[in-house]
């Protein structure tokens, strides 16, 4: 990988988070897969944001996403998917409101409402998926995880565009 990182993270809220996809050998690529699995009785997971090239325009990073997707498995062996970019569970957010109260304040994909258990019933592991448009470098990403009032910015393995994409620039007058 171009820049070390780390493809398995135990969170400071009661989740591990593992890049299930790309290979460990592989250098660049176009699917991430990450599994989101809750280790002690923390709370469930409201919504995730994957930090995404920051350093390009807002509509190179609209263009980078091809598909996006969330699998929730709940205790009881029930499911939820849901697949986009659609506005109700994954898409790209160019717009940060309230930067300091969201757990990783940077433009990227959110995945968002995601459902909690009813009752008793409660998320056990989530599996998030993404397909970008083009192959990119694997290396540190920030991920922004909100469980309930929880909220933690692991760094974990994912697609950065130095390199790739140039930089967005701008002239201040």
């Amino acid at each position: 990988m171009p820049n070390s990182c780390d493809r398995i993270v135990q969170t400071d809220i009661g989740w591990q988070v593992k890049l299930l996809e790309p290979q460990e050998s592989a250098t660049t690529a176009t699917t991430f897969v990450y599994e989101l699995t809750r280790v002690n009785n923390s709370r469930q997971m409201s919504n995730i944001r994957i930090c995404i090239c920051p350093e390009i325009s807002d509509a190179d990073r609209l263009a980078l996403l091809a598909s996006c997707s969330l699998e929730v498995y709940f205790d009881n062996n029930t499911e939820f998917d849901c697949s986009g970019p659609n506005e109700d569970c994954c898409f790209i957010d160019n717009i940060i409101p309230r930067p300091a109260e969201n757990p990783a304040a940077c433009k990227g994909l959110k995945f968002d409402n995601i459902p909690s258990g009813e009752g008793d019933v409660e998320q056990e592991r989530i599996i998030l998926t993404l397909t970008l448009t083009q192959p990119l470098p694997i290396g540190p990403v920030t991920m922004g995880l909100k469980a309930g009032i929880d909220n933690d910015t692991p760094l974990i393995c994912g697609p950065v565009c130095e390199e790739i994409i140039p930089p967005t620039r701008s002239i201040i007058l």
